[in-house]
């Protein structure tokens, strides 16, 4: 249930930067929200919506594109950067292991698109 409070914080931020801009409508937001964020699209779509519709907000129907960002990683023997794939957490060139360099986890916005 987390997906409400973070999508009023979202509605709060778009809203925000809306003001901003002097836009009447807004009609895109880019997310990038990563794998391990744990995060349902479609629960934060819904609440996102309903609070914006309450709100009578000016980013009520706006279109969500949404990018997945993973978790990475970094051998410390060959410098390569890495995904896990299939659960496998080792190096696909040298097959060690690697550390994290990119939890997954976040949620960022990446632009607001607004009409005038």
């Amino acid at each position: 249930m987390h997906e409400h409070s973070v999508a009023k914080s979202l509605v709060d931020l778009v809203e925000q930067e809306a003001q901003k801009a002097a836009a009447k409508r807004v009609k895109t937001i880019r997310l990038a929200i990563g794998d391990q964020s744990h995060i349902d699209e479609a629960s934060l779509k819904m609440h996102f919506d309903l609070i914006a519709a309450g709100r009578k907000s000016i980013s009520q129907g706006a279109e969500f594109q949404i990018s997945r960002t993973p978790m990475k990683f970094r051998c410390d023997a060959c410098s390569v950067d890495f995904e896990i794939v299939n659960h496998e957490f080792r190096c696909p060139v040298c097959e060690r292991s690697g550390r994290m360099i990119g939890r997954g986890d976040e949620l960022r916005v990446e632009s607001i698109e607004v009409m005038d």
